[in-house]
């Protein structure tokens, strides 16, 4: 047999709630810490962020136009740039595109495998700037090109070459997806590293 206990009316006047000094200081307490903790996130994503913001990448694109057996033929070349100017190397840094109509490519951003150096696969080394040409068969504006490349220590980042903005790990895969659908005659770089 259970008793069913009600507090006795008017309780609520009972209790000693604070006088408003208190709540005003308890509220402002709380605020301070809200913020510091904001900071803090803050400051550690800056921190993890500072490798990859210093790995610089630009691109430019050339046009040419024949006319052959009375038939236009259009090509396009997306020359793509990047500078390390962090202290520390880039294991890894791949151009990878979506394309609407045409193939994919994946292709490393570094010329000459580092391997043959005795360094990581594609290693780009602190100040060095490198260059990767691409014949296209579309116009550029027609894809998404996203430079997929590694920190020191590790960790993946994602960016899109013509934004400058990274994409998050979800909005990634679903990219590389769609990009592996169609990658045509281009062969993922990365697949010699488990290979």
């Amino acid at each position: 047999m259970f008793i069913k206990a009600e507090p006795p009316p008017g309780w609520w006047t009972q209790i000693s709630w604070g006088t408003a000094p208190d709540w005003v200081a308890a509220i402002g307490t709380v605020g301070t810490l809200a913020i510091a903790l904001a900071i803090l996130i803050a400051d550690r994503k800056s921190r993890e962020r500072s490798q990859a913001d210093r790995f610089v990448t630009w691109s430019s694109t050339t046009y040419s136009a024949n006319i052959i057996e009375g038939v236009k033929r259009e090509s396009w070349v997306l020359d793509v740039f990047s500078h390390n100017a962090s202290d520390a190397p880039i294991p890894v840094a791949i151009a990878r595109s979506k394309a609407s109509v045409k193939p994919n490519f994946i292709e490393p951003l570094s010329e000459t495998p580092a391997e043959l150096l005795g360094a990581p696969l594609w290693s780009i080394a602190p100040g060095i700037q490198t260059h990767l040409s691409v014949p296209l068969e579309v116009a550029p504006r027609t894809l998404t090109v996203v430079i997929d490349f590694m920190d020191a220590q590790g960790k993946p980042w994602h960016r899109n070459l013509f934004t400058g903005k990274y994409m998050s790990e979800r909005k990634f895969k679903k990219f590389r997806t769609l990009a592996e659908e169609d990658k045509g005659k281009y062969r993922d770089p990365a697949e010699k590293l488990n290979g």
